[in-house]
């Protein structure tokens, strides 16, 4: 399971949508920032400072102003005039407009052209994929996510103790699909096994079982066996990559001991029947 799909966007309402956006934008530790949604936004319900080094190593002062979109479908043109207008008369150094979805293409195609007329004023957007990528690179955040009922709780089981860090590591992006599936879920491949056997079991008690003798017989424990398999193979990708992820980060001796035994004990789950080499069944 993909970690976008821990991300419940429908449980929170606009002004939490706010929150966790403002707790984006403080995660990258603006000088000032402020919070304008019960003040009169004017075209924006954030704003922030932050100090920049610029190209000859001085220091510049950069105002963003961040609108908050927490939609369903995709934003359109419409929906953003307001924004655009404030930041034309004010002239900010960035307008981010944040989407809980997307925006339409009609309304990226506006935006190029309204940059074009407006050349001191950059637009970013943010659109799902990228929050939810932002909220995940930061404990802070991805803390207050939870705090908000957009993910839940086991996110933390998923992911390293410190994100942040974590992508610092070059290792890391090559790995980062281990944290997409829980043990929990993995067990979940054990519902469908039942599920054959259920069926199986119905044939035999209202058909004629040699009748259906290659369904029962052996396509079904032969799917069930793959499955198994499956779940094996898994639990040893994961175990090998928490090995790899250690090693990377400087894990102690006694960590590394650990996770090999883990790992051993993983491939054993795949041997055939006691036999010294694992059945890569699922193998291309």
């Amino acid at each position: 399971m993909s970690l976008a799909n821990k991300f419940n966007w429908n449980l929170i309402n606009d002004h939490q949508f706010e929150e966790i956006v403002y707790e984006i934008v403080n995660a990258e530790n603006p000088s000032k920032i402020e919070w304008r949604s019960f003040t009169g936004g004017k075209g924006r319900d954030i704003q922030a400072e932050f100090i920049i080094k610029g190209v000859f190593d001085e220091y510049i002062s950069e105002t963003r102003f961040i609108e908050a979109k927490h939609y369903q479908s995709g934003i359109s043109a419409t929906d953003i005039t307001e924004a655009l207008s404030w930041a034309m008369a004010e002239k900010p150094t960035v307008l981010v407009i944040a989407s809980s979805s997307h925006l339409t293409n009609p309304c990226k195609e506006f935006i190029n052209s309204w940059e074009k007329n407006n050349p001191n004023v950059r637009v970013k957007i943010w659109e799902r994929k990228y929050l939810e990528g932002a909220i995940l690179s930061k404990t802070a955040t991805r803390q207050a996510a939870i705090r908000l009922g957009l993910l839940p709780p086991s996110i933390n089981d998923l992911l390293p103790e410190m994100p942040d860090q974590a992508r610092e590591n070059s290792v890391y992006p090559a790995i980062a699909y281990r944290y997409l599936m829980t043990e929990e879920e993995i067990s979940s491949i054990d519902d469908m096994k039942n599920f054959l056997q259920s069926v199986k079991e119905v044939i035999v008690d209202e058909c004629d079982s040699n009748k259906y003798f290659e369904i029962l017989e052996l396509g079904i424990p032969n799917l069930s066996i793959r499955l198994s398999y499956l779940q094996a193979q898994i639990r040893l990708n994961i175990a090998l990559l928490d090995y790899v992820f250690a090693l990377e980060n400087n894990a102690s001796i006694k960590e590394l001991e650990v996770l090999s035994e883990k790992i051993q004990e993983k491939i054993d789950e795949i041997k055939d029947d006691g036999q010294s080499q694992p059945r890569w069944l699922l193998v291309d």
